[in-house]
């Protein structure tokens, strides 16, 4: 990088090295009020108090407002391979609540990358059961009992199946005797509650039903045509914001329909999905407010797309 000071050994064919000062003004190009438009995908979008970067974003470095939501795409395709993970939608909340959405093999070392405590991962919703949203559950249930969460059970919603050993309360009593060998050797620490698992099994016909309905959020879901019966997406409302994760999808658009409608939705979905607007055109971490019905800010990496951690 050259900067006006440089010119001169510039033109003598020397390069001086960039300052403290040019590389701190190339790190946070985008500031509010200042390179703004640099960190943009398309307009509307307004700065919110806590935004530190429009172009960069970077774990724990911004707070969340109070009136805030954050979206954060931990893993979002069924293939594992470096740098991409199993499907993971991690929502956080300005409340201080957050909740977890599918949790694919692999995800969970996005959410420790990102700073996240194990233990603070206690509510995870399940789409379906195709391993690919649900495979790090396991690890999840052993280690966050373990890492911390000692009086609380870890809570696990999801669906039912046509039959009782296709639902959602069938495939944690399998986990849990799969493990059975590694629970009874960490029965050595002092777990408390933490080897306990509370699931919320519903009906996966009741389209409207609501599953979640605490501290002021509500969580509502529908049936999702996938493979077969038992599939699933959910409406997060919270303080005036609708987050909608349909999950299992027929195209991958649709799965994709985050704060919007998709732009072919199920008639299902676009019901479920009405007022929600700000729709995310890839994966990555957005943050919503409730003063304007579309996102006040997704972040972009340099190359342009939303950022994320998958």
């Amino acid at each position: 990088m050259e900067t006006g000071g440089n010119t001169a050994n510039a033109a003598n064919g020397r390069r001086e090295p960039s300052s403290a000062a040019d590389i701190q003004a190339a790190l946070s190009g985008g500031v509010p009020m200042g390179r703004w438009q640099e960190g943009l995908m398309f307009g509307g979008i307004n700065p919110t108090p806590g935004l530190a970067s429009a172009a960069n974003w970077f774990p724990r470095t911004e707070e969340l407002g109070p009136e805030e939501l954050r979206i954060t795409f931990m893993g979002s395709a069924p293939f594992i391979r470096p740098g991409q993970m199993n499907t993971s939608i991690f929502i956080e909340l300005g409340s201080g609540d957050n909740f977890v959405f599918d949790l694919g093999e692999g995800s969970v070392a996005n959410y420790i990358a990102a700073g996240l405590a194990l233990n603070q991962l206690d509510k995870i919703f399940i789409t379906h059961l195709h391993v690919d949203h649900f495979g790090a559950l396991p690890w999840l249930y052993m280690f966050g009992g373990w890492a911390g969460r000692w009086h609380k059970p870890l809570r696990v919603f999801g669906p039912s199946g046509r039959s009782p050993e296709f639902g959602t309360a069938h495939m944690v009593e399998g986990m849990k005797q799969m493990l059975t060998w590694h629970r009874d050797a960490f029965s050595v620490f002092p777990v408390g509650q933490g080897h306990d698992v509370d699931v919320t099994e519903f009906d996966f016909r009741d389209n409207g039903g609501v599953c979640y309905d605490e501290n002021g959020v509500k969580i509502i879901h529908w049936q999702r045509s996938h493979a077969k019966d038992g599939a699933s997406a959910y409406r997060l409302e919270w303080n005036g914001l609708k987050v909608v994760w349909t999950g299992p999808s027929s195209t991958r658009s649709s799965r994709r329909a985050l704060m919007s409608t998709s732009p072919r939705p199920s008639r299902s979905c676009a019901r479920s999905a009405r007022a929600c607007r700000g729709y995310p055109r890839s994966w990555g971490a957005t943050r919503w407010t409730p003063t304007t019905p579309r996102a006040t800010r997704p972040g972009t990496s340099p190359a342009g797309r939303t950022r994320g951690c998958s």
